[in-house]
């Protein structure tokens, strides 16, 4: 899949990965996995989830990458924030059309002015520790080519990764350029919240692509412990899909933590 399917798919009117709502199986299982406020998390493919959102809100450093600026500048538009584009401060093999830019919300004139980059209420927040006049950590954002992220580029080493829809937006021989790159991004005791979905591909050309609990299993096993917590079939993960033709479609949830081997 190249890049202009995917800056295509932003220029049309219906985006079908773009939700309302935030991820529930987010905000279920992710205060389980023993994160502290502050910890920085990437977000892979982000766009301009909501799920963000949750996250910048409940206290993270939120780090997401993202092809399109168009999806990113659509986030910050939610929130009615201005952001700046700074150049990487290290240099990278890319060729023009996927060099890295990093947009952040412009920083405030007055440091002593509380900000609020997330308005979200203290009961939809996921970390009831965080006092609500702390603070929110400033999202950063890195927009063009996934792969040509490194190790230098991040403000801080990730403990977290949070994928909803990046594997899943992915075809095959893609998933595994993901997968090993995530195991040359994280540290060793990081952790990756995984949602995956499965379907009978008869039904509905991706993406997104249907993910066996196997090919998870292929794919992670060299640098991550996997650890399935749950799995839900039925017409509520379809949702939208279904005016693609998919009739039946099942999810499964994952806690990847990064062994020690070596990329």
């Amino acid at each position: 899949m190249e890049t202009e399917f995917w800056l295509d798919k932003w220029d049309a009117p219906k985006r079908g990965w773009s939700q309302q709502q935030v991820n529930s199986r987010l905000v279920k299982h992710w205060p389980s996995l023993g994160f502290a406020a502050g910890d920085p998390v990437l977000v892979p493919l982000c766009g301009d989830s909501v799920d963000i959102d949750w996250l910048v809100a409940s206290g993270f450093s939120v780090m997401g990458s993202e092809l399109s600026q168009k999806g990113l500048a659509s986030w910050f538009e939610r929130h009615a924030l201005e952001w700046n584009v700074e150049a990487p401060d290290v240099s990278m093999d890319s060729d023009a059309d996927t060099t890295l830019k990093i947009l952040k919300p412009a920083v405030l004139a007055n440091q002593n002015e509380q900000k609020k980059y997330v308005n979200l209420a203290a009961s939809e927040r996921g970390m009831e520790t965080i006092d609500e006049q702390t603070q929110q950590q400033v999202p950063t954002f890195f927009c063009g080519d996934f792969f040509s992220l490194s190790k230098e580029l991040l403000p801080k080493a990730p403990i977290a990764v949070y994928d909803r829809a990046a594997l899943i937006a992915l075809p095959p021989p893609m998933r595994e350029r993901y997968a090993q790159k995530l195991g040359e991004l994280l540290p060793t005791g990081s952790k990756i919240l995984l949602i995956t979905l499965i379907y009978d591909p008869v039904q509905m050309n991706g993406p997104p692509f249907s993910v066996s609990n196997a090919e998870v299993e292929s794919l992670y096993s060299t640098h991550f412990e996997i650890n399935k917590i749950a799995d839900s079939q039925g017409p509520d993960i379809v949702g939208n899909l279904a005016d693609r033709g998919l009739l039946d479609a099942a999810e499964s949830v994952f806690v990847l933590t990064r062994n020690g081997v070596s990329s």
